[in-house]
């Protein structure tokens, strides 16, 4: 019984964004669990390791596609091309701080069909790929619930993803798909890099680290970790899980 509650054997999971950080994560474990695993990315060479990578775990052919979150013609046909999907994962992009003097509109929608639209467009096309009932997991953060200095727009994003995943929930209840949200504070993902140059100038990232409560950054495992426990548990939905060493209780 609680092996059987701890396997993911032969069920699809599908990861747009999979092929790098915290998505490649979660599709490692996934495969690991006995998950039919499919991913998708914008970047060819990271996808085409990816595959090699989760390929070595899965007792299944990793489907893959190059694709942008924000294409969301594209993004469907995916979808349709990988047919049935018990869990959907969708880590969304990761937007780059800005002070708001620097702001223009351009940037701002941008972030938005990154991180906002695209998946939400995502998430409203698999239901017809969900027969079964099964998961869709969003990524929203911290800043929806303790703002950081240069980050309004990620902030915005980051809420209008909870309220999102709370809605989809109540909608989605009667197909048997649950919605939810995982909310990360300081992870250790490629794209750190480029935001600490932009943090350097605001409060460093190891300086953030050190003031929270584990003195320490997360690492992408910590949110796929929490993405494969969303996947099994089949009594959660509508929820948003914190995945912040404490960044919300930090004075």
């Amino acid at each position: 019984m609680f092996t059987d509650a701890l396997s993911l054997s032969d069920q699809k999971v599908v990861v747009i964004g999979g092929s790098s950080g915290i998505g490649f994560s979660t599709a490692l474990l996934a495969a690991g669990l006995g998950a039919n695993v499919c991913i998708a990315s914008r970047n060819s060479e990271r996808l085409a390791a990816a595959v090699t990578e989760i390929e070595k775990l899965s007792k299944h052919p990793v489907t893959a596609l190059q694709v942008n979150i924000e294409d969301r013609s594209r993004v469907k046909d995916f979808l349709d091309e990988v047919g049935a999907v018990d869990h959907l994962l969708i880590p969304g992009s990761t937007v780059i701080p800005q002070l708001l003097p620097d702001m223009t509109e351009e940037v701002a929608r941008a972030a938005f069909d990154s991180k906002f639209w695209g998946p939400f467009w995502c998430a409203i096309d698999a239901q017809g790929n969900m027969p079964r009932g099964g998961s869709i997991t969003l990524y929203s953060g911290v800043a929806a619930e303790r703002p950081v200095k240069g980050f309004v727009i990620g902030a915005a994003i980051d809420g209008a993803v909870n309220a999102l995943v709370r809605s989809l929930a109540l909608e989605y209840g009667p197909h048997k798909i649950r919605v939810n949200a995982i909310s990360p504070g300081l992870i250790l993902t490629p794209l750190l890099t480029t935001i600490d140059h932009f943090v350097s100038r605001v409060d460093p990232s190891d300086e953030l680290a050190a003031q929270s409560p584990l003195r320490r950054a997360g690492e992408p495992v910590h949110c796929a970790l929490a993405a494969i426990g969303l996947m099994l548990n089949e009594f959660v939905t509508g929820e948003v899980i914190n995945v912040e060493g404490g960044a919300r209780a930090m004075p």
